[in-house]
């Protein structure tokens, strides 16, 4: 459990091996803060597995800068309950596999990326999204190449929200294949 006014934890620079594994992340629904923050964080392998994430605005938030990239980072097997937006990556990633989750209701996995800040290859697969408000939101500047989307059940999501992008333009950049979408009642 963490206070309202602060991250459930926060890991920086560059770390070897790491695993987060079977941890409970609890926050206040109202919290702004995430219940877990990768920042600038790179190695050859950083996995997130089999976690739980009630938090309040923000589960897990991946956030690299231009120059120091959130890279190399696994997250898969893990239940996202109760966030606004469960899973955000900002500024710059690359080599992101987000594969196997549960993300119920809120926003699945938000997008915030910068112009030419290099990111690159974001694979989310294998996932279910429950009820969500979008399943998939792309509010940045930047869509990273060489990212997919695949095999991920999509139940009850209201959109898949391209903010600053129109679908055709997402489709250059992105591979969409084999996502098996159920419309919510708000689905247009």
């Amino acid at each position: 459990n963490t206070g309202k006014e602060q991250h459930g934890a926060v890991v920086s620079g560059v770390v070897n091996g790491l695993v987060i594994e079977d941890v409970r992340f609890t926050q206040a629904p109202d919290a702004p803060w995430a219940g877990f923050v990768l920042k600038q964080a790179s190695s050859d392998s950083i996995e997130v597995r089999d976690c739980i994430f009630r938090c309040g605005q923000l589960g897990l938030a991946l956030e690299g800068a231009p120059n120091l990239t959130a890279s190399h980072i696994r997250i898969e097997n893990n239940r996202f309950l109760a966030a606004t937006t469960h899973l955000f990556l900002t500024q710059a990633v690359q080599d992101i596999v987000i594969d196997g989750n549960v993300f119920v209701k809120g926003i699945g996995v938000g997008l915030n990326l910068t112009t030419g800040a290099a990111s690159r290859r974001v694979r989310i697969c294998n996932n279910t999204f429950l009820d969500s408000s979008s399943w998939l939101t792309f509010e940045g500047a930047d869509l990273p190449p060489e990212s997919e989307v695949s095999n991920n059940l999509v139940l009850g999501a209201n959109n898949l929200n391209p903010v600053s992008h129109a679908i055709d333009e997402l489709q250059k950049s992105w591979t969409f294949r084999n996502n098996w979408w159920e419309p919510g009642q708000y689905t247009d």
